[in-house]
């Protein structure tokens, strides 16, 4: 029995293949097949991505488009919430090492063609990671991860002054809370 595999990529027109840096974003549009058809590079700001997507939409000229990125909750986070927010499709590319990168060079323009040609390669490409309750619960685990680790450090420093405390205050156990006088509640005054 042949198993049938349904890629997001081949139902659209044009890749726009997104390397995404701190300071500016390259874009590539591609074809279906994965070669570049243009280029462009704006800087990573509300108006740059205006540009980006003002000229995707211009070069596809109402073809199908979806894009590429790498780093949808990092530099490109910016990027990648602008597109959904205007209705583009917008998929995710997880920072894999790629075979011949060393080979055929490294430029942003060369990365975001990668972009493009790794989303056409998969066969059930990641969708952006949503906000919402994903995103309250990876800030909970941040949250959780930092507890922990503040639990470690503490336990590590109070072992640390007890090995280093004064033979005779380490050598002897804490004193239990003083004991006052047991009272009984018959012992207590009533009122009349």
């Amino acid at each position: 029995m042949e198993e049938m595999t349904v890629s997001l990529a081949g139902d659209a027109e044009l890749i726009i293949g997104v390397d995404t840096h701190l300071d500016t974003h390259t874009a590539a549009l591609c074809d279906g097949r994965g070669r570049a058809v243009a280029h462009l590079r704006a800087p990573a700001t509300a108006a740059g991505y205006a540009q980006l997507l003002a000229w995707a939409r211009s070069a596809a000229a109402g073809s199908r488009v979806i894009w590429a990125m790498e780093g949808t909750r990092h530099y490109g986070l910016g990027l990648a919430r602008h597109l959904a927010s205007q209705g583009e499709q917008v998929t995710e590319i997880d920072n894999t090492r790629r075979a011949g990168k060393r080979r055929a060079g490294k430029s942003d323009a060369i990365d975001a063609v990668r972009a493009a040609r790794e989303l056409l390669a998969r066969p059930h490409p990641a969708q952006m990671r949503a906000d919402g309750d994903r995103e309250a619960l990876r800030l909970l685990m941040i949250d959780r991860d930092n507890a922990v680790q503040s639990c470690k450090t503490a336990r590590a420093a109070l072992a640390a002054v007890l090995v280093t405390a004064p033979a005779a205050r380490a050598a002897a156990p804490p004193a239990p809370p003083a004991a006052g006088p047991r009272v009984r509640r018959a012992d207590l005054p009533t009122r009349r």
